[in-house]
């Protein structure tokens, strides 16, 4: 709002843009996720903030011009988290969005010196990215076609060496990273996707002689565990989760009970049939085969729509949580409200600002 003299510098070498329009230019020859820097307003765009009231007036430039950002509720041990935005150069690889400060860091700070786990996404190109259901700024979402589309980290990407200096300290051995290599402790797989119906295939799979797989099996959402080449443990949904809708599900593993796979479909307990026997203790599920996404390691590819990917070294209770609290603050807390707490309406972009115009 207003005439500055100067509007912004966001490059290394200082150079400053003269106004809004050069400053979204500018930005946009980096292709990143989003160029929009916002409007230019030539009238204010509040109702009576002398007055007190901080709402977008009725013809202001804040009208519709906010979005929606997803914020997912913190949980312990995250080491992926992955959010499918387009990023516009790169196609090919979906953005890595976890911290977890596991040995290697010696500050808070060092996370752009650490793996960041991003994922490789085969035959997939700018326009398998569409809009999700959690964010409306950007295409959000990637579109798996069933046939040969799906992501990859690979397990020696998961066991290299990492060094960021010379010290003797100043170096990750592979075996002190903490990845989605699961070894005798608990673990979550959450995820936000769509499935048609009929449809099924692998959501995410880290197995080869152990490991485990997460799948849509017959309509039914499904975690199994492997040791030795074998399938020891299995669970299955109760109900179908192939039904062309967006679905929230998260799969957790507690090690220490004695049926440790629990199912959670749009925040509520979904547990159906179980199968076989948690593994002993002292089993653990690493393994050497590549951490997949929409198929494993045998194929089984599926036809779906990934909005959101997370895989943490905790249970629910063990990051001091519940689903009912989780499901809370993702689908009906801040990112659905404005600064009072009014809904925004179905349907309708938000207001920029803190306070929506009704």
């Amino acid at each position: 709002y207003g005439d500055p003299r100067h509007f912004g510098v966001f490059e290394r070498g200082g150079y400053t843009y003269p106004d809004l329009q050069s400053f979204a230019r500018g930005l946009a020859r980096y292709q990143p996720i989003e160029s929009s820097v916002g409007i230019e307003a030539r009238t204010h765009p509040l109702r009576d903030p002398d007055g007190g009231d901080f709402r977008p007036g009725d013809e202001s430039a804040a009208i519709g011009a906010g979005a929606r950002f997803f914020v997912p509720w913190g949980l312990s041990g995250v080491v992926g988290e992955w959010q499918f935005r387009h990023a516009k150069g790169e196609p090919d690889r979906v953005l890595g969005e976890h911290w977890y400060m596991a040995p290697g860091y010696l500050s808070r700070d060092m996370y752009t010196r650490l793996p960041r786990h991003d994922l490789r996404a085969a035959n997939v190109s700018g326009t398998d990215y569409v809009q999700g259901s959690l964010e409306d700024w950007t295409n959000s979402a990637l579109e798996l076609d069933g046939r040969e589309r799906f992501l990859v980290l690979a397990d020696e990407d998961l066991r290299t060496d990492v060094r960021w200096g010379e010290g003797e300290d100043e170096l990750l051995a592979g075996e002190q990273r903490r990845t989605m290599d699961m070894d005798r402790n608990n673990f979550l797989i959450e995820a936000v996707l769509r499935v048609e119906e009929g449809e099924q295939g692998v959501i995410v799979s880290k197995a080869r002689e152990s490991g485990y797989v997460l799948d849509v099996h017959r309509g039914l959402l499904r975690m199994q565990l492997l040791v030795g080449g074998e399938v020891v443990a299995e669970r299955g949904s109760r109900d179908r989760v192939d039904d062309g809708r967006w679905r929230h599900v998260v799969a957790e593993v507690d090690r220490a009970a004695d049926d440790g796979i629990r199912l959670y479909v749009d925040g509520e307990q979904a547990d159906g049939a179980w199968s076989g026997r948690m593994p002993a203790p002292e089993k653990s599920l690493s393994n050497r085969g590549d951490f997949l996404v929409g198929r494993g390691e045998a194929g089984h590819f599926l036809r779906c729509t990934l909005d959101f990917l997370r895989v943490a070294r905790s249970t629910l209770s063990d990051s001091k949580t519940c689903i009912e609290e989780l499901w809370a603050w993702q689908f009906d807390g801040p990112a659905s409200r404005d600064f009072a707490g009014r809904e925004v309406d179905e349907g309708r972009r938000r207001d920029a600002g803190a306070l929506s115009a009704r």
